[in-house]
């Protein structure tokens, strides 16, 4: 089974998405990664009506974020025991390495880039459009990306990063699984900065 996900073609430039992004861009770096039990599959991409579609592995068990919710909210309002939480950080920190390894920077890891799939629920590393590949003469990132509450302090300095970056984000999902809250509160940019 597969999913297609829908990116619209913007601002009446071919090839460029609403985020200012090549529309091929994510499609790209997921064509670079190789088959990996713990990362999204892309099957094929194509181009319908002024919309790029990605064909996608289905992820039946919605994404971690939501799962999260479900499990913390009223009336379940359950910690997560502890080999749970020890089942989805492995899986996070195998898809990293092995992305890691082919010099991929995700940039945007947080619970809804985690899909899960299976009665298991396996973890599946998703939504690639803000990630980079490091080459030898590149190997730090220069774009300031990613969601406040997991991004690393080099980020939020406006700094260079690299795939160090993916591990203080797994570090802040390792504590939001953990206590059930993120690590830093806030409710501007400003206050998480």
């Amino acid at each position: 089974m597969c999913v297609l996900k829908e990116l619209e073609i913007g601002d009446g430039n071919r090839g460029v998405t609403t985020s200012g992004r090549g529309f091929d861009h994510e499609m790209q770096i997921m064509s670079a990664i190789s088959v990996h039990p713990n990362v999204l599959q892309l099957y094929d991409s194509f181009i319908c009506d002024s919309k790029y579609y990605l064909v996608l592995e289905f992820c039946e068990r919605g994404d971690l974020s939501d799962y999260l919710r479900r499990a913390t909210a009223p009336p379940m309002k359950m910690e997560l025991p502890e080999p749970k939480v020890w089942h989805f950080f492995i899986q996070i920190l195998l898809a990293l390495d092995h992305i890691h390894t082919e010099n991929i920077v995700h940039s945007d890891i947080k619970p809804s880039n985690i899909l899960l799939a299976g009665k298991d629920l396996n973890v599946k590393l998703a939504d690639f459009g803000t990630s980079q590949i490091l080459t030898k003469n590149y190997n730090f990132v220069h774009e300031c990306v990613g969601t406040l509450f997991y991004i690393s302090p080099e980020v939020c300095k406006g700094e260079p990063y690299s795939t160090k970056t993916d591990i203080w984000a797994l570090g802040c999902i390792l504590y939001e699984l953990c206590t059930n809250r993120k690590p830093f509160d806030g409710t501007s940019d400003e206050h998480l900065k």
